[in-house]
Order: C-alpha cells, then sequence, then structure tokens
C-alpha cells in the first residue's frame, strides 16, 4: 500500500514538474516574441521616417500577422476544445 502510494506520489511531482516546464517553455516563447515583433516595428518606423515607406510597410506587416493569427488560432481553441 505504501509503495502505491510513494508511486502516485512521484507521478504527481512529475506531472507538476512537466507542467512547470511547459509554462516556462510557453513564457520564454512569448518574451521572445515580443522583443521580435517590437524590433520589426521599431524598424518599420525608422524605415518609414527615413523615406522606405514599402519597406517598411513589409516590416511591419510580419508581427501583425503573427499577432492576428495568435489571436484568430485562440478564437478557434476556445470554439471547439479537443
Amino acid at each position: 500500500m505504501n509503495a502505491n502510494i510513494e508511486s502516485q506520489r512521484l507521478q504527481l511531482e512529475l506531472a507538476k514538474a512537466q507542467n512547470d516546464a511547459v509554462f516556462q517553455s510557453d513564457r520564454i516563447g512569448q518574451i521572445f516574441g515580443f522583443i521580435a515583433s517590437a524590433v520589426a516595428i521599431s524598424g518599420a518606423i525608422y524605415l518609414g521616417i527615413n523615406d522606405h515607406v514599402v519597406v517598411a510597410s513589409a516590416l511591419a506587416a510580419l508581427p501583425l500577422a503573427g499577432i492576428i493569427r495568435a489571436f484568430r488560432d485562440k478564437s478557434h481553441g476556445e470554439k471547439n476544445p479537443s
């Protein structure tokens, strides 16, 4: 009986460690995504100020597309949880 309880406790600790690792990985991805978006938008602003409007528009479209996709995927996930 004690071995079963100990086994369940170890499984619970392992599940918690996996959950923490996934959460940390997601958080790191969010931070790097924010940094990449901020750099792209800053570059687009700089290029726009220096009369490179076409390149600035293309550069600004990248983070905008990522943000739209993130929100679209999130809304689809809420409608069809699987």
